[in-house]
Parts: C-alpha cells; structure tokens; sequence
C-alpha cells in the first residue's frame, strides 16, 4: 500500500535511471545485507534486487520503504504487498510518524541527498542524517551510503551538464571524517566503493591491505564512455599508495550494535590467493631493469595460463594463479606491453612502441613472432590513453625528423666532399705538370709501338 507524504514527486523516477544515476544496486552492496536484521526501514531508491537480499537475509516480514517519487512507490508496493511503502520527503514521514516507532535496521545506501526533494529547503546533510537515525533504535543497525565528493569517479568523468536530479547547486558533500563524527555510533565495518558511487562492484574495507586479488578486481572494471582516465587504473595506484579510502567514488558504512562476523573485510573477499598481480611484478622488475626477472616471470606465464591477461594473475611462491578465464597468448602479451609502454616501464627494452615490446616479451618466453602478427590493440577508451597515444606518436615524429635531419646533413656533407674532390681534379687536369705528365705518357706509348713495328720487320 502506498503513502503520500508531502514533498512527493508525481511525475518523476529515481528508480528507472533516467532522471540520474539510478537506485543503489549491486552485488557488492548486496552482502552489507548480512548486518540488517528485524523490522527494516528502506529510505531512498534502492533496487529490488538489493530489498530483496535485505528481505532475504532479515526473514523480517515488516518492511517500510521510503521514496520520494510516486511511480516508484507505485512498483515498490506491487512488488512488496504486505511493505508499507511511503512516497514523499523524509522529513515529512518522520513527522507523521508516531514518535516510538523505532526501526531494527535502517537502510540508506543510496545516500542522503535523495532523501528530500525540490520543493524542502535544502537541508544540512548532518540534519538529514539526524532525521534518519532518530527512527533507528539505540542498538539498531545502520548501513549508510555517501558519495565522496571528490572521488574517483567525479575525478575521471568529463564535463557534463547537470542531471534532473541536480537541482540544487551541489557545495560539496562532507568528508570522511565528518561522517564519523556526526554518526554518534560504532562504525562495525567502513568501506571504499569502486568504481561507481550507486553500484560499486568493489568493496575496500578502510583496514584491508593490498593485495592482488583486490587490483585484479580493480582492473576488470570498465571505464565509462567518454572517461578522462580509467577510474579502475586510478583506484588501483591508490590502493598501492594506502590511500584507496579518499578517493573512494563513496563509502558505505556498517553502524551500531552488530556482531561483525559475517561481514567480508572486503568484496572481493581479499583472502584469496596472496601475492601481487604478474602485472605488478614484471612492472616492478621493468622499473629496475632486472630483465632476468622479467624474463622468468613472462615464460612461467607462458608455461601456465598463458592466455589469461596479466593483471588477473597473482603470482604466488608456489606458482601462478589465473582468476579469470584466458584468451590468446599474443593478446594477453600485447595488452602487457599496451601496460608498459603507457605507464612508462618500456625503457628497460630497446623497443620502439607496443608491437616492438611484444615482440621482445614473445622472445623472452622463447616464441618467434613477427611484427606483422601482433594482434591491434583495442580502440581507445579514455582521454588518458587518447592523449598517451598522442605524445607517443608526437615523440615518434619528433625522432623520425631528427634522423631524417641527421641523414640530410650526412647526405650534404658528402656532396660538399664530392665536388671538392671534383674540383681538385678538375685543377689537376688543366696544371704544367699534367700536360707534360699526359705528354710523356704519350711519348712513351709512341715508343713502345715503333719498337714493336721494328721487331715485327
């Protein structure tokens, strides 16, 4: 059954992704489902898939949802019979609920800035948030959403004109920090989000370390159409660096009096197989120029999952594990030297661009390839590479006309010593001295045939 509240929206979706970046979704965002339990309050668009895990892992048959828009109302209690669905603003229901209604779980992944809608005053996050919690019971749980307002996801995206949602100027949203602060509960678990703030597909816990499994998971994110970089690449570095947690596209937090033993310290689980990616290291050996190094771990690859690219393979003391499926073996080396040669590891080889590199790489694991058979690379993604590949080709002009200078010049000097020589014949040929040269010669030729007559008689 649906309720109106005040400030609804009538003729306007945030579950359908048209008017935004759509509802909170995902599988990552489906395991926090382990810390609700009891009676669950569901504030803000989040898909059915997602309720349907809060649902599945609580048994709890009372539900309450909240959203501010009227279609979406409308789906939510058609899915959800027996669910109280309210469609309105959130400071609107907290008003005409009864003050001891209190909540077990209090779900607002998608965050709190599509809690309220245009016509409310735009409130302070903080007072939102107070709003939220003051339904929550004091050992009641709270899986929070926030986006960070300078997160990866806003740092590699190009300029775009402001969705429909957008229709308040955006200050900036709080810190880290802040949210902690303001909280006023135990935060049980607190993770980084990737690459997307509403349907992250990893999850870094604020304590994980790194690790191969999780920059594996990292790299196998797309980047969006139009990207100024790879937001997977630009997570990675920061997962190297200890710094994933601030330039996490948002963070989601575990809050309240909840055992923590079900929770993953991380999505993926970074308790796989330990080590670094075989990208990482032929990476690290390439930057010291231990080619022996480079070498043993290219023809390992090649003995084993060889096909499989190089950043889904975590190299370990006991040998090489795969953690996706393989391709070609050409196309897993031309993808590595793609890697090397935008990220500056290509100056330990004498290789001039990604065929040249892959080709080396081949014959390091022992494999003739000619250039003509390396594989083309794949059409480029992001302004990043675009840009990359640009100063690639400009450094490649640049040392082309330096050569072709250089021949020129060789070319030049060569001419200036040939019509020197020219000339210095030229003198020699019109001197005294080369008359009477070519006059004795002569006389000497007449010689030799009037004796030769003579011997003949």
């Amino acid at each position: 059954m649906t309720h109106p509240l005040g400030g609804e929206l009538l003729a306007y979706s945030d579950l359908d992704g048209t008017h935004g970046a759509g509802p909170a979704r995902g599988a990552a965002l489906a395991t926090l489902a382990l810390a609700a339990r009891g009676r669950v309050l569901v504030a803000g668009p989040h898909d059915p898939g997602l309720i349907d895990a809060i649902l599945e892992s609580t048994g709890a048959d009372q539900l309450t949802v909240l959203v501010r828009a009227r279609p979406d109302a409308e789906t939510l209690a058609a899915r959800y019979p027996a669910a109280t669905v309210y469609s309105g603003d959130l400071f609107a229901l907290d008003a005409s609920l009864d003050g001891d209604i209190a909540y077990d779980t209090v779900v607002a992944l998608a965050g709190l800035d599509r809690l309220t809608g245009p016509e409310t005053d735009r409130p302070e996050w903080t007072e939102v948030l107070d709003r939220l919690t003051r339904r929550l019971r004091p050992d009641g749980v709270l899986l929070l959403g926030m986006t960070n307002p300078l997160g990866v996801h806003w740092l590699t995206a190009p300029p775009e004109p402001p969705a429909d949602q957008d229709w308040a100027e955006d200050l900036g949203g709080p810190g880290f920090d802040a949210i902690l602060g303001a909280l006023g509960r135990p935060v049980v678990r607190a993770y980084g989000g990737f690459p997307s703030p509403v349907e992250p597909a990893v999850l870094i816990g604020s304590d994980t370390p790194d690790s191969g499994v999780l920059q594996a998971a990292l790299r196998r994110t797309s980047p969006p159409p139009g990207a100024l970089a790879d937001p997977g690449q630009v997570a990675a570095r920061a997962l190297r660096s200890q710094a994933a947690m601030p330039v996490a596209a948002a963070w989601f937090l575990v809050a309240g009096a909840t055992a923590d033993a079900d929770l993953p310290t991380s999505v993926p689980d970074s308790a796989g197989p330990a080590g670094r990616t075989l990208e990482e290291s032929i990476s690290e050996a390439a930057a010291k120029r231990d080619l022996p190094a480079v070498r043993d771990l290219v023809q390992a690859w090649q003995r084993g999952p060889a096909g499989v690219p190089a950043d889904q393979v975590i190299v370990e003391p006991s040998g090489l594990t795969a953690l996706s499926a393989g391709d070609e073996p050409i196309e897993a080396l031309r993808r590595l030297a793609a890697f090397l040669t935008r990220n500056g590891y290509a100056h330990a080889w004498p290789a001039e661009g990604v065929t040249d590199l892959t080709v080396a790489l081949a014959a390091m694991a022992g494999i003739e390839l000619h250039p003509a058979d390396v594989p083309p690379g794949e059409p480029v993604q992001t302004w990043h590479d675009l840009v990359s590949e640009r100063d690639d080709l400009a450094r490649l002009l640049a040392e082309t006309q330096a050569q072709r200078a250089a021949y020129q010049q060789l070319a030049d000097e060569r001419a200036q010593k040939l019509r020197e020589t020219l000339h210095l014949v030229e003198l020699l040929s019109t001197s005294g001295p080369a008359r009477m040269g070519r006059a004795f010669v002569g006389g000497v030729r007449v010689a030799r045939r009037t004796a030769r007559r003579f011997r003949l008689r």
